[in-house]
């Protein structure tokens, strides 16, 4: 991947679906510094036990893009991956949790191919 396309992946991350993957994966919150940035550690095995990343909590900073990439690094560093498999990895999270279909962006919270007696036949 070029420069520019993963330069606009990361900006187009949201930090809050960055920490929820975090969380997901063993982080645990250890500050949180009023909506600007949030610190978490790794609590999982191996010789990363206890790194620490800060996520930046608002894309309106100057410095927005610089600050995720050093915590898309970090993270990709204690997984053994590249920052390209880590927002893949994001984004794979949040399609498995976000259910898909304009049934479930109505509230409709039946299984597709879900029938209800208010259906018409």
């Amino acid at each position: 991947m070029d420069e520019w396309t993963l330069r606009n992946k990361v900006l187009a991350l949201s930090p809050q679906k960055l920490v929820s993957y975090l969380r997901e994966r063993g982080w645990d919150t250890i500050e949180d510094a009023w909506e600007r940035w949030i610190a978490l550690r790794y609590e999982g095995d191996g010789r990363y036990h206890g790194a620490t990343v800060r996520v930046p909590l608002r894309k309106s900073f100057r410095d927005y893009g610089m600050r995720m990439t050093e915590a898309l690094e970090a993270v990709a560093t204690i997984e053994s991956r590249n920052v390209e498999a880590v927002i893949d990895g994001v984004a794979a999270l949040m399609a498995a949790v976000i259910p898909s279909g304009a049934g479930h962006a109505m509230g409709d919270r039946r299984r597709p191919g879900e029938r209800s007696a208010a259906d018409p036949q």
